[in-house]
């Protein structure tokens, strides 16, 4: 089954969307981990900052190539 242009457009746009909302999540949290961690924070918040990163930017580049009719 086909996926509508419309359809494509509809899930392109949101998957950017969701990927920027994760991205802007992320930047604000570290400004907030940045002024209140201590040595008792666990290393493992640092790990999971990246991969939001990483998982923001793996959603809009699969947005953009959904946009795009590549997917």
């Amino acid at each position: 089954m086909e996926a509508t242009i419309m359809e494509q457009y509809l899930v392109g746009i949101g998957a950017i969307i969701l990927g920027l909302i994760q991205i802007y999540v992320g930047v604000r949290t570290f400004k907030r981990f940045k002024q209140t961690a201590s040595k008792s924070t666990s290393p493992f918040s640092a790990f999971g900052l990246w991969y939001g990163f990483g998982f923001g930017i793996i959603v809009i580049l699969v947005g953009i190539a959904t946009l795009t009719g590549n997917i």
